[in-house]
């Protein structure tokens, strides 16, 4: 039952649900979890869960997953299946865990639903390799830039930093940006 589901310790959701188990719980059930209860989940029972019930998570259960769980137990097809409440609920530490392929699953409306925070936390592999063309076009909306702003970038001569360096210049922002003494003349061009 779902109030049964509630009264399981963590040792016992860790320890003792097989992933056999995990995968029976209804959505109730699922959203019936504590927080610590999720984080006691593995990463093998996070896999195991279905997409439905990573849907059903409240946004508090996901912010409670850790960065493990996140990283080697969400699949792809869970990350598609979330809200964009839950997407918005991720925190900046789960957001650099996510691996390139998760961050292309994300849906496109999720990515647009990332504070400015969490867009700030994505690695230069994530935005690199993992965000697709429509995601980029929607972190404008995630961390929109405005004539008049003072941006500062750091790494402006990377592959992510001389991006971010020539869109805020297009929006009319003051770019303070950072990089290497070598580097100097190409941030300035």
């Amino acid at each position: 039952t779902t109030a049964g589901v509630a009264a399981l310790t963590t040792s016992q959701v860790q320890d003792g649900l097989s992933t056999t188990q995990v995968v029976a719980l209804s959505t109730g059930q699922v959203a019936a979890l504590t927080t610590a209860q999720v984080q006691a989940l593995s990463t093998t029972q996070v896999a195991a869960m279905e997409t439905r019930d990573v849907a059903a998570l409240r946004t508090n259960q996901v912010a409670a997953l850790t960065t493990a769980q996140v990283n080697a137990g969400l699949t792809t097809t869970q990350l598609e299946a979330l809200t964009t409440a839950q997407a918005a609920a991720l925190t900046t530490a789960q957001v650099q865990a996510l691996a390139t392929t998760q961050v292309a699953a994300l849906e496109t409306r999720d990515v647009a639903a990332l504070t400015t925070r969490q867009v700030a936390a994505l690695t230069t592999a994530q935005v690199n390799e993992g965000l697709t063309t429509s995601q980029i076009a929607a972190l404008e909306t995630a961390a929109p830039v405005k004539a008049g702003d003072r941006v500062l970038i750091h790494a402006g001569a990377g592959g992510v930093g001389h991006f971010a360096i020539q869109y805020a210049r297009k929006k009319g922002a003051h770019v303070i940006a950072t990089a290497r003494v070598e580097n100097h003349d190409f941030v300035k061009s």
